[in-house]
């Protein structure tokens, strides 16, 4: 994996609903990125609950950065239900 994430959290919004994801996310790849984009997908077993993208602004190899995204679910949907989630690269350059 070139993008590993590292103490990623969830918690509830008390706003709307969402879950608010954060973690760190590493730059493994062998490249610098001015802007890299990303997809979460949060999933309860194999059903996917929702899913959101972040941006990670001057990316560099090598380099640790952190990361928060809001991620719309249905209503009622519990963090407990949360078993796994995915972090896919979108882009870059």
């Amino acid at each position: 994996m070139f993008f590993p994430t590292y103490d990623v959290q969830f918690e509830k919004s008390t706003f709307d609903e969402s879950i608010i994801v954060t973690g760190d996310i590493k730059n493994d790849s062998s490249r610098d990125y001015s802007l890299a984009m990303f997809r979460i997908f949060l999933y309860a077993k194999s059903r996917l609950l929702g899913s959101g993208m972040f941006k990670v602004y001057d990316f560099k190899k090598d380099l640790t950065k952190p990361f928060r995204v809001y991620v719309l679910v249905d209503e009622g949907v519990r963090l407990s239900t949360v078993s796994r989630y995915e972090v896919v690269s979108e882009g870059g350059y």
